[in-house]
């Protein structure tokens, strides 16, 4: 599926960087979180002793579906970035820049 749109102007709308400025804070926010994440999960695994019967299984498993779960907000947020450079945003006509 190809989709037929004017070229979009190379100047963005105030609305369309403000709305892309947003997207990219949460971004840099879910980023920062999945380091942690990840961070944590490594520290819980050099921490395991299986001779002691220390084990945090249950734990890095739920970090790790955090962490996949960051990964899909991260995408939705870099897809959304992507769609309103390319046709601007939804509510506004196509090519122009308010």
């Amino acid at each position: 599926m190809s989709r037929n749109h004017p070229p979009r102007p190379d100047v963005a709308s105030k609305s369309e960087a403000e709305a892309v400025a947003t997207l990219e804070a949460e971004l840099a926010d879910f980023m920062a979180q999945q380091a942690a994440c990840a961070a944590k999960i490594k520290e819980l695994r050099s921490s395991e002793n299986l001779s002691a019967g220390i084990v945090h299984a249950q734990e890095i498993f739920h970090l790790q579906q955090d962490k996949l779960r960051l990964q899909v907000e991260m995408d939705c947020r870099r897809n959304a970035i992507n769609r309103i450079r390319l046709f601007g945003l939804p509510d506004q006509p196509r090519g122009t820049a308010s």
